[in-house]
């Protein structure tokens, strides 16, 4: 809500709430689905361009390219998805302004 940052402990922990001004980053159970989704749709947009690219600019074997789409497939949602979960809670701010009783 405030925009201060420091909402992530680590790269793949959450804090419960805004250490500036205490809003509740979880609203409700599920709330990160959206987040989930914007994830491995981007991840995967991301890594179909990429090993297209591979395909058509380099002669790499099917089986080297298999391999590169498996572990592209895996790694993109993984590392995105912190970020996911923040342009989750932004787009979501967005829309729904959190009331003042969730602060603090």
């Amino acid at each position: 809500y405030c925009g201060t940052g420091g909402v992530f402990s680590s790269f793949w922990t959450l804090r419960d709430r805004c250490p500036h001004c205490g809003v509740p980053f979880e609203r409700e159970e599920g709330y990160f689905l959206g987040a989930y989704a914007v994830n491995l749709l981007g991840a995967e947009f991301l890594g179909f361009a990429f090993v297209l690219a591979l395909l058509i600019r380099t002669d790499l074997s099917t089986l080297a390219l298999q391999i590169i789409a498996v572990v592209v497939a895996v790694g993109l949602p993984l590392l995105g998805y912190p970020y996911a979960r923040s342009l989750w809670m932004v787009i979501d701010l967005m829309i729904h302004r959190p009331e003042r009783h969730l602060r603090g």
